[in-house]
């Protein structure tokens, strides 16, 4: 099976090097593909419906990498999405149902955000791995299992053709990635699995959310393309592969905090968010500064 999915990337991706560079735009999309067989191979029969309504709107999602569709429209396919996954999971509280929404469509375009330089999106998709190997529970099922395998197959070829053929994940890829996140987290669902994603998306929700005030105060298009993000800054300033760094650093620094912390609740999750803000404010005084 593994075997069959590596030679399935490996064609894929060479056979898009002659194509039209908008194709290496959103080359994310090969991610779906890797679950149809093991949907019918392991029986995930119940999660079927699911997938092929994430591979719909990932089609849709493709087009855009091509054509670049309305803001609102791609926003509206997110809240669907989103209340596809209420359904799915079973949400009747309106409470979840509001947060399950608002973050899920705070995920797929903070990612999106991450896509601008080499090797920057590929950061969270190993950190995806690494917190679903800290924070999982011992017992973690099958499709998680198969999502994280699925992720690290995609992740070795993705690595490779971003820093030599500029292959971008693409908006289809963000949001996949997204989905795969809520599936494997939801289905998981307990505060660890509510941490890890947590963990994931705080540092680039910080730096997003600073960029929105800041182009609101200087009366900027929010839709427009900018270069005021983190790892922009820090690519201007040092070049290489520096902004790279600051997400480490504060996942490492929030790894440290709930090892040491004797019970994980809603309490350490703030102090948490405090510590990642304090982070980041850090880092974007000491790199103005040096």
């Amino acid at each position: 099976m593994i075997f069959l999915k590596v030679f399935f990337l490996a064609i894929s991706f060479f056979n898009i090097i002659p194509l039209n560079k908008n194709f290496k735009k959103g080359v994310g999309i090969l991610l779906i593909f890797l679950f149809i067989p093991d949907i019918f191979f392991f029986q995930f029969y119940n999660h079927i419906w699911i997938f092929l309504f994430i591979s719909l709107i990932s089609i849709i999602y493709f087009i855009d990498d091509f054509k670049g569709l309305p803001a609102i429209f791609r926003i509206v396919l997110q809240i669907i999405t989103g209340l596809s996954f209420i359904y799915y999971f079973n949400l009747d509280n309106y409470f979840l149902i509001f947060i399950t929404i608002s973050i899920f469509v705070i995920l797929v375009n903070f990612i999106n955000f991450q896509d601008g330089l080499d090797l920057n999106i590929a950061l969270y998709l190993a950190l995806f791995l690494i917190s679903n190997y800290l924070y999982a529970n011992a017992s973690i099922n099958h499709l998680s299992l198969v999502i994280n395998i699925n992720i690290l197959i995609f992740l070795i070829f993705f690595i490779y053709f971003n820093l030599r053929h500029n292959f971008y994940f693409g908006d289809s890829g963000s949001f996949i990635f997204a989905c795969l996140i809520f599936i494997s987290s939801l289905d998981n669902s307990t505060l660890n699995q509510f941490i890890m994603i947590f963990n994931l998306i705080i540092f680039p929700v910080i730096d997003s959310t600073y960029v929105t005030l800041l182009r609101i105060r200087r009366k900027e298009n929010l839709l427009s393309r900018n270069f005021y993000h983190l790892y922009h800054v820090v690519h201007k300033k040092f070049y290489g592969f520096y902004y790279l760094i600051p997400p480490i650093f504060n996942f490492i620094i929030l790894f440290i905090f709930y090892s040491y912390s004797k019970e994980i609740t809603y309490i350490t999750f703030l102090i948490s968010t405090i510590l990642t803000t304090s982070n980041y404010i850090f880092i974007r005084i000491l790199v103005k500064w040096l």
